[in-house]
């Protein structure tokens, strides 16, 4: 019994018999009010509950050794595929020659005077470029001097389209790839994923013209936390690089690469910019289509996640109730307290 009489004085949550309770009609529309208010809400939290957002972060590239490719569709108007040479060069001082002529590309000729010329590279993670030139290359082995036989180029021009240019891991399956994405991330992978360069091109016919292309290059996970993606042995499975096979229970794991690309011409004779008479271009260089890339040694892995989990939806929901159940309660007393004294004004 003393237990029990000494609880009495911890109680926090006094009551009151129910027959000195009043009960009245502002007090029932505001507790209409309040259940509409708490439905509402609850339905808010809801939402805010199953909402997906993509968290990017930035991480250091851990795999700097291994190559990325790189395919390319493009549209020569004004040069032979004869005289078309296509070269590879980086800061490793690693060079590949004429890779026009190897089973990874195909020259396919258009007319007398064009070109398309598509296929697949693989590029080491570092600085380099790579170009279309007229005329055999020649590399000099003692003065790293590299130059092209550009004495058959005559009355001909690099105006050209680019029909494709992108960056993959390689040897991944992209129907499937593309299949896992639209399933997966749906419209996140679109907002992020671009190719910038596709359509793009220039037609000056200007045989002494060198074109410019600069890409920043960055590679890009996606994944995906908010599925429990179950391995099925009938799946098909996709290299993400050149060397690992990745199981479909990967599938919410997604590698890409993005790159960002800005374009410049100018004249190998050197002089004034057409398009700005204040800027003026040395005197150098060949005709040509140049691309120089700089792959980043920062790798962004986009996360995505719901915005909250049970614990923080439930605190929440709790304690957003609370708060209107608080705010409802000094309304009531208000209102309670207003009547009250306009009654006993009128009574007066």
């Amino acid at each position: 019994m003393s237990l029990a009489k000494n609880l009495l004085k911890f109680d926090a949550f006094t009551k009151t018999k129910d027959d000195v309770r009043i009960k009245t009609r502002s007090g029932g529309l505001i507790t209409i009010l309040l259940f509409l208010t708490s439905f509402i809400l609850i339905i808010n939290e809801w939402k805010m509950f199953n909402t997906i957002q993509v968290v990017p972060s930035l991480v250091l590239d851990r795999d700097r050794n291994k190559r990325i490719n790189m395919y390319i569709d493009i549209d020569f108007t004004q040069m032979p595929c004869d005289l078309l040479y296509f070269d590879v060069m980086d800061e490793s001082g690693e060079i590949q020659l004429d890779i026009t002529n190897t089973d990874d590309f195909i020259k396919t000729p258009l007319g007398d005077d064009s070109c398309n010329v598509k296929g697949n590279i693989y590029l080491n993670r570092l600085q380099g470029h790579f170009h279309f030139a007229p005329g055999k290359p020649y590399q000099n082995p003692v003065s790293g001097q590299h130059s092209h036989d550009t004495s058959v180029y005559v009355d001909k021009n690099f105006d050209h389209k680019i029909n494709k240019l992108s960056f993959n891991y390689g040897n991944e399956d992209e129907g499937i790839v593309n299949k896992i994405l639209n399933s997966y991330f749906e419209d996140s992978i679109n907002q992020v994923i671009a190719e910038p360069l596709n359509g793009i091109g220039f037609s000056g016919n200007d045989p002494m013209k060198q074109y410019s292309y600069f890409l920043k290059v960055v590679l890009t996970r996606f994944e995906d936390q908010t599925k429990k993606n179950a391995a099925s042995g009938n799946d098909k499975k996709l290299l993400l690089d050149g060397t690992t096979s990745v199981s479909p229970s990967d599938k919410s794991k997604i590698e890409r690469i993005q790159y960002t690309a800005t374009s410049h011409a100018k004249p190998v004779n050197g002089g004034r910019d057409e398009d700005h008479p204040n800027t003026l271009h040395q005197r150098g260089g060949i005709p040509g289509v140049f691309f120089v890339f700089d792959i980043s040694s920062l790798k962004i892995i986009n996360k995505l996640q719901y915005r909250m989990n049970w614990y923080s939806f439930l605190l929440n929901l709790l304690a957003s109730l609370g708060g209107i159940f608080a705010m409802y309660t000094v309304l009531d007393k208000v209102a309670y307290k207003t009547v009250n004294y306009y009654r006993s004004k009128k009574n007066q």
